[in-house]
This record gives structure tokens, sequence and C-alpha cells, in this order.
């Protein structure tokens, strides 16, 4: 793995980044996979949150609360899931789209298949 990142950050290309990709779906490289997405997830973290008005907010909360449901029935099932709350770009509060998304993992004997369930609100 190691070995393709150096390559790949010295000459990128496309076949380059295809074969990055697929290694990074084998199930001998979760580890280091997980470590770039908790990196990752710890960054974005340092950025404020967005504030709404009290319904949105209140729309908001119940989003992620059906969200850690979904994840929790996941990993009931024992496998790993974490959940997304995606923030839209623009503040129109009349039709706001909000999504959350719930990530599992299904380990496989070569492979780990990721597996995304879009998160909808009902209101």
């Amino acid at each position: 793995m190691r070995a393709s990142l150096e390559a790949y950050s010295r000459h990128p290309s496309k076949m380059r980044a295809r074969k990055l990709a697929s290694e990074m779906h084998r199930s001998r490289h979760r580890n280091f996979v997980d470590l770039i997405m908790d990196m990752l997830r710890e960054e974005g973290e340092q950025y404020p949150s967005r504030k709404y008005d009290i319904r949105t907010e209140e729309r908001v909360e119940k989003l992620k609360e059906k969200a850690q449901q979904e994840v929790e029935i996941v990993r009931n099932k024992g496998f790993k899931a974490e959940y997304y709350f995606e923030e839209p770009f623009l503040n129109t509060y009349d039709d706001m789209e909000l999504k959350a998304y719930v990530l599992s993992y299904k380990m496989g004997f070569i492979n780990r298949k990721s597996y995304v369930k879009e998160v909808y609100l009902n209101d």
C-alpha cells in the first residue's frame, strides 16, 4: 500500500488511482483506510456547525437521532457502521432538504464491502 501511495504521489495517473482504489477495498488494508477516515472526520469537526432557525434545528436533531438508531440496528447485526450528516450549503429555510447517510461495512474474505443507506426524515 505504501509503495502504491508513493508512486501515485510522484506520478499521479488514472491507472495508478484505480490500482490504489482497488487496494483500499482489501480487507487487509482496513485499518489504514479507517485511520484515513478518522483523520478526515477529526478535521471536519474543527469547522463550526451551522446554525438554523428553531424549526430546522429540531428537524436536524430528529434526523440525527434517526440515523443513530439505524446505526445501532446495523451494529446489532454485527457490522461496523457510522453515520454522516450532510449540511446544506444554502440556508433556504422553506424547503431545506436534510440528508444523513449510514455507512456500513461487511467483511469479505478478500475485499471489504461498503454499503450506504440514505436516511430520510418523514415530517
